[in-house]
């Protein structure tokens, strides 16, 4: 499945963050809320796969929002001065990235940062 966001970098912010969760996932959520519910009494095997998509999706989104909300309680406040791999090493924690960008001793160096 996969729930991929792009955002670039230089423009990333917590703010950009709150606005992922609050705009742009919202309306995601809604469109495919939308959509299963025109397709409750569709009984079709098409329609069954769209409505386990649609659910798996939405479970996605569900577990996306409840790290976003974390993040941002934690404090999250990417500021480009501080480098790439303190920025990142949240996001990677939570596994809200498809890929493992610092390795292990780069993460907790990250992550431990106070700079």
């Amino acid at each position: 499945m996969g729930f991929d966001c792009y955002i670039i970098i230089y423009k990333w912010s917590r703010d950009k963050l709150m606005r992922l969760r609050s705009v742009y996932i919202e309306n995601r959520e809604r469109a495919l809320i939308n959509l299963q519910s025109d397709l409750a009494n569709n009984d079709t095997a098409e329609a069954q796969n769209k409505k386990d998509k649609i659910f798996k999706q939405l479970k996605e989104i569900e577990a996306f929002k409840v790290k976003i909300d974390e993040l941002l309680a934690e404090g999250y406040n990417p500021i480009l001065d501080d480098g790439v791999g303190k920025n990142i090493a949240p996001l990677q924690k939570k596994k809200m990235i498809s890929y493992e960008v610092l390795n292990p001793g780069q993460l907790k160096k990250y992550l431990n940062a106070d700079w």
